[in-house]
């Protein structure tokens, strides 16, 4: 996947993480994030994205141990807060790189 893919994956993350609506079913918002940060994980791990290994791991690392606490931790909002840290730095370390060369 190619940065382009990554960008795509980030603003379908973001647009996942607004917090329900209330009375709105919070497994249904736990199920999109989850998709949505399985969708990034895919993003980060593609051939095309030219980026440090160390790095790639440590935020894959973060999307699976994210994806994990969206389904288990009952504090959403501590959850959003994570989750918008991990597109802040995703953004900044896949995107805005000045070591990412998109192929």
């Amino acid at each position: 996947m190619s940065v382009t893919e990554v960008v795509a994956a980030l603003r379908g993350l973001e647009q996942a993480i607004v917090p329900p609506r209330p009375g709105a079913s919070i497994g249904n918002w736990r199920f999109a994030v989850r998709q949505r940060l399985a969708t990034l994980r895919e993003a980060l791990a593609g051939p095309d994205l030219v980026l440090d290994p160390r790095t790639r791991g440590a935020l894959i690392t973060r999307v699976m141990a994210l994806s994990t606490d969206v389904l288990g931790r009952p504090d959403v909002e501590t959850v959003r807060g994570e989750l918008r840290r991990l597109v802040a730095d995703v953004g900044q370390q896949a995107v805005h790189s000045p070591g990412v060369v998109p192929r």
